[in-house]
């Protein structure tokens, strides 16, 4: 399984619902979640939710794609 993101602009609402299926990526985004709602940031609810402009928040954007990453980068065999 690959995630290919090209930088910011590669985001999509509810990018990250599917893979929820997925327990070590959801895992992941869970553990994740736990360390940014010290800063306010619902990363579960920004990478599921069907609000079209979730990502038009840069810091949204950002969190988001780089949450995706790290658990791509967990995964290298």
């Amino acid at each position: 399984m690959w995630y290919v993101f090209s930088g910011m602009g590669s985001q999509w609402y509810g990018m990250a619902k599917d893979l929820m299926a997925v327990k070590p990526f959801r895992d992941s985004i869970l553990q994740s979640n736990t360390y940014l709602e010290r800063f306010g940031i619902d990363l579960y609810k920004m990478l599921t939710s069907d609000d079209e402009t979730t990502f038009c928040n840069t810091i949204n954007s950002f969190v988001g794609i780089a949450a995706v990453q790290v658990w791509r980068r967990m995964w290298r065999l």
